[in-house]
C-alpha cells in the first residue's frame, strides 16, 4: 500500500474530544432544541464543560441525564460521566 492509500485511510480520523464535542452539539440541539457552538464545547478529564448564558445552561442541566445516558449509548465507557 503505498502513501496515498495510507493517507486516504486516515484522512476522516478525528481526535477523540472532537467526536465528544461533536456529539454533545447535536445532541443538545436534538434534546432541547438548544444550538450550541463546538467552540463553546469543551472536554477535560471526562467532563463536558459548556460556555453559554446561564439561562441556557439551565435549560442543559434539565437534560443532563438524557444527554449523559445518549452519550453513554454512543460511546459506551468512554463517554463523559458529567456536564457542567
Amino acid at each position: 500500500m503505498g502513501i496515498q492509500g495510507l493517507l486516504e485511510r486516515y484522512k476522516n480520523l478525528r481526535r477523540p474530544d472532537e467526536t465528544v464535542r461533536l456529539a454533545v452539539q447535536r445532541l443538545l440541539k436534538e434534546l432541547c432544541g438548544v444550538a450550541v457552538g463546538v467552540e463553546d464545547i469543551e472536554l477535560r478529564r471526562g467532563v463536558v464543560h459548556i460556555r453559554a448564558h446561564p439561562v441556557l445552561k439551565t435549560e442543559i442541566a434539565l437534560v443532563q441525564k438524557k444527554l449523559l445516558k445518549r452519550l453513554k449509548e454512543e460511546m459506551g465507557e468512554s463517554a463523559p460521566t458529567r456536564v457542567v
